[in-house]
């Protein structure tokens, strides 16, 4: 699965592996989502050599907002707008409209913008749309219980089958224990 983090492709993992051929167990709500395992083509778990390193944590955003410790503690890497639900009040402190305005402003809007690749992902789903062959795209559809802990009309965001064929929710079970006060109130 192709996740919409670049900075994935950045890690000293890319030294090793093609990162565009690294599968991704994911699972999450519309951009609060976690990555539970990183697998190469033979199978091996390549998330406990990322989290074991705080410098590969460290690769892996492209901004400093999760201490290393707090990333290992959790064992799941989490996307960056988790932030602001793990670390509400240092989020409210460094994007607060009382911050000083000139270069954090330009911070927030580089910030905001490095989040982007929507534009990617809808041209990843065109083009497997068009294919026999399904690709494994992470998108925000109906849960159908592919998500066991939420309600099978919960809109979730999952690793997702999508051909010619359509866009099929892959299951992923019963969310990690951690998560479950974000995701399952």
């Amino acid at each position: 699965m192709i996740l919409p983090w670049k900075r994935l492709k950045r890690s000293p993992l890319r030294s090793a592996r093609n990162p565009f051929q690294l599968h991704f167990d994911y699972l999450g709500l519309n951009h609060l989502g976690w990555v539970r395992s990183i697998r190469d083509d033979q199978g091996e778990d390549l998330l406990p050599k990322v989290l074991s390193s705080p410098e590969i944590i460290e690769k892996c955003y492209r901004h400093g907002l999760f201490p290393a410790e707090f990333i290992q503690r959790l064992g799941l890497l989490p996307t960056e707008y988790l932030y602001f639900y793990y670390f509400p009040q240092a989020a409210y402190n460094y994007f607060s409209i009382e911050a000083t305005a000139g270069e954090r402003r330009k911070e927030h809007q580089e910030l905001y913008s490095e989040f982007s690749g929507y534009e990617r992902i809808a041209l990843l789903v065109l083009q497997a749309l068009h294919t026999e062959s399904p690709s494994v795209i992470p998108l925000t559809v109906r849960n159908a219980k592919a998500l066991e802990d939420l309600d099978p009309n919960d809109a979730v965001e999952l690793p997702c089958e999508v051909s010619s064929h359509g866009v099929q929710a892959l299951p992923v079970g019963r969310g990690p224990e951690v998560v479950r006060p974000c995701c399952c109130r």
